[in-house]
């Protein structure tokens, strides 16, 4: 769908993965559609650590990034700094990135 809308654009997937999902396949998937994937990691144990999905995908054909051991506002803010009107940039993966994520792209969420 994203490669739909934006055909001459290049798509950027920062990606964190649960480790109770089926990673690898998760990893083969956004590989297809992506032109570079960059792996993050939160502070979750049931989140994949950053440097085990990178050692998974490659194995894989594609364009896999590992940025600072995955964190994820030094990621999303070295992928947005260095993009320019050609890229797409999408957060992807599991909802314990999610929370990190929003916070580095400026969104305040309510909480107790």
């Amino acid at each position: 769908m994203v490669k739909a809308k934006h055909p001459n654009q290049r798509l950027k997937l920062i990606a964190g993965f649960s480790i109770h999902k089926n990673v690898r396949e998760n990893i083969r998937v956004v590989g297809e559609y992506a032109n570079e994937v960059y792996f993050v990691e939160c502070e979750n144990l049931r989140a994949s650590r950053a440097s085990a999905l990178y050692e998974i995908a490659n194995q894989l054909p594609g364009n896999w990034n590992l940025i600072q051991n995955g964190n994820i506002d030094h990621t999303i803010r070295k992928v947005v700094g260095e993009g320019d009107e050609n890229d797409v940039v999408m957060v992807c993966g599991s909802f314990y990135i999610m929370c990190d994520a929003r916070k580095t792209l400026g969104y305040s969420d309510p909480s107790d």
